[in-house]
C-alpha cells in the first residue's frame, strides 16, 4: 500500500509535522484551544492514540519528535521524553498511551 501524503489526510488533523523535529529546532506554530498530540510516526503506542483520534474524529495536530534528539521545548512539555504526550486545550499534559487512550474516550466533538 502506498503511504498517505499531506493532501490525503483526514479532516481532523489540523496541522502535522512532515518530519520528526529535534533539537535545536523551533518549536512549531501551533493553533491555540486544540488538541496536541506529540507523537513518533512509527510507534505503535503514539500509533494507538491516533486512531482514538480518528476513530472520534476529534480535530488535532500532530507533532511528530526525534526520540533520540529530543527538543528542549518537548521536554518540557513531557518530563518522561515519551510519546504519545496529549495536550488538550485547557493545557494539561497526558501522557501514556492507555491513559490518553482513556481520556479521548470520554471526549465528544463538541471540545
Amino acid at each position: 500500500k502506498k503511504a498517505m501524503s499531506n493532501q490525503q489526510q483526514p479532516a481532523n488533523i489540523i496541522f502535522e509535522s512532515s518530519k520528526h523535529l529535534e533539537s535545536g529546532e523551533p518549536e512549531p506554530q501551533l493553533k491555540p484551544n486544540l488538541l496536541t498530540l506529540y507523537s513518533m510516526r512509527f510507534c505503535p503506542f503514539a500509533q494507538r492514540t491516533r486512531l482514538v483520534l480518528q476513530h472520534k474524529q476529534l480535530p488535532h495536530q500532530i507533532v511528530n519528535v526525534n526520540l533520540v534528539r529530543k527538543p528542549d521545548w518537548f521536554l518540557a512539555k513531557s518530563s518522561s521524553g515519551k510519546v504519545p504526550a496529549l495536550i488538550e486545550p485547557a493545557g494539561w499534559t497526558l501522557i501514556e498511551s492507555l491513559v490518553t487512550c482513556d481520556y479521548l474516550a470520554g471526549l465528544s466533538l463538541s471540545l
